[in-house]
């Protein structure tokens, strides 16, 4: 009831900030870039020795960023919705 009755007793000042953090997360999310892959590597990957595929590994990294964002997103979504629900659920027997 400590944690749960925080969130019902400032819900208006948490849902804002709740908002703001949600359309931040969404904005980065949407500023992911998928470039094509190129046919072949640039000249740099080999003369600079970089020991990886460059255009690959950014693909990758992305796709993971992407996921993870997605995971964060998901939790914020819960976040709320499972204290909504649950008053719902204790008050609707009153209605």
């Amino acid at each position: 009831m400590k944690r749960a009755g925080h969130y019902y007793q400032n819900w208006n000042q948490i849902f804002e900030e709740w908002k703001e953090n949600t359309e931040k997360l969404i904005k980065e999310i949407e500023s992911i870039e998928f470039k094509d892959l190129p046919e072949f590597e640039d000249d740099e990957v080999v003369f600079k020795h970089l020991g990886y595929s460059k255009s690959s590994y950014e693909l990758l990294e992305n796709y993971h960023k992407l996921v993870l964002l997605h995971f964060k997103l998901w939790q914020k979504h819960f976040e709320m919705l499972n204290l909504g629900y649950a008053a719902y659920l204790t008050l609707l027997p009153l209605l």
